[in-house]
């Protein structure tokens, strides 16, 4: 296991209106019986202040996992839709998963890109595009 430096951009666009929402955070990178895993903490931006997450990556399915204040389970695989327990500060919603992309780089060059968009009961309610960046931290690294 080896501590890494993740840069997340995470853009949304809903009914024309595009957001997003960029930070870095330490975690770590290991891999286990062809996977790849990432483990840190999220951003309290989201509005919890408590959030572990796990990117699953297995060739070209990614799955996050996210334990603690929000709860929840999303799978991307490219061309497929997957039903799944969307985490808000609300409480959780299940929602359609339809990947157009799942770049998965994270072993070649330490990025993974997603292409998604939610729906409800088939309407869709966003477009999002994640971009995970990750290096290994150097040991006199200065903030």
């Amino acid at each position: 296991m080896k501590r890494v430096l993740i840069c997340l951009k995470s853009t949304q666009s809903v009914d024309g209106t595009t957001d997003s929402v960029e930070f870095e955070t330490y975690g770590t990178m290991t891999e286990k019986n062809g996977c790849t895993y990432l483990y840190y903490k999220e951003n309290s931006d989201i509005g919890a202040q408590e959030v572990n997450t796990v990117l699953k990556v297995k060739d070209d399915i990614a799955t996050i996992i996210r334990t603690g204040d929000l709860n929840g389970r999303l799978v991307f695989e490219k061309g497929s839709r997957h039903e799944c327990l969307y985490p808000t500060i609300y409480g959780n919603t299940r929602i359609g998963v339809f990947s157009q992309t799942v770049k998965n780089e994270l072993i070649k060059n330490g990025s993974i890109t997603l292409c998604y968009t939610l729906d409800i009961n088939g309407q869709c309610i966003s477009k999002n595009r994640v971009e995970i960046n990750v290096r290994e931290e150097e040991k006199n690294q200065c903030q």
